[in-house]
């Protein structure tokens, strides 16, 4: 869940606050505005337009310095995918979901296609978005990305709470690690990691929201 709307600085609990910082969400660049970091959410005011938009800290599902744009920048990843009407809407197939060259099923489809389908429609319910902050001035990053591990270790995942000694469970609040999105995004190192990584595709400093859960799975 985000909130779009305006973003006002809290009285308390305000970690970090900077402007321009440019936001792109998928493909896109959204335009440059203001960042803050707050005990209960990651927000981003855009100079150009009186809605902004925040993030709720349990939606990043992980965030990290990247240097594959053109400068060093914080990427962050939620678990859904976002919509943000007459911003970011996205109105094709997902990017991480393989269609078979556009083509409807006719009734002549075998066995192996119909399996696909279903592997199709799983990976659709499980979409996530991919977004980065690219701030004016680059030695800003480390800054921002430590307020954004402060602040996120203050919503720990409900999961986190699963006894080591308990058997791993797939439940709706749990993933199996083969259902992960690192599978689906290349840039992002393999999990089992501890918890700051060297991550493959020029993301560093990888911060997992769960990664108490990979060490469950890996049992």
């Amino acid at each position: 869940m985000v909130i779009i709307g305006p973003v006002n600085l809290p009285e308390v609990g305000l970690s970090y606050t900077g402007g321009n910082v440019q936001l792109k969400i998928g493909e896109k660049i959204i335009g440059t505005g203001t960042l803050s970091i707050s005990q209960s959410a990651l927000g981003w005011q855009p100079d150009h337009l009186e809605d902004g938009i925040s993030f709720l800290w349990k939606q990043i599902s992980v965030h990290g310095i990247s240097s594959t744009t053109p400068a060093k920048c914080i990427y962050f990843m939620l678990d859904h995918q976002l919509t943000w009407p007459g911003i970011y809407e996205v109105t094709a197939a997902s990017p991480y979901i393989n269609i078979q060259n556009g083509v409807e099923d006719e009734g002549n489809a075998t066995d192996e296609e119909e399996n696909d389908d279903e592997i199709f429609q799983d990976a659709e319910e499980e979409q996530i978005t991919e977004c980065w902050l690219i701030p004016e001035d680059v030695n800003t990053v480390d800054t921002i990305f430590q307020a954004m591990t402060e602040c996120q270790a203050l919503h720990p995942d409900s999961a986190d709470s699963v006894s080591e000694e308990s058997d791993y469970m797939d439940d709706e609040g749990l993933v199996e690690a083969e259902e992960l999105v690192f599978g689906e995004v290349p840039e992002i190192g393999a999990a089992g990691e501890s918890d700051t990584i060297e991550a493959q595709g020029g993301i560093k400093n990888l911060n997992l929201n769960d990664d108490q859960r990979f060490a469950d799975a890996d049992e």
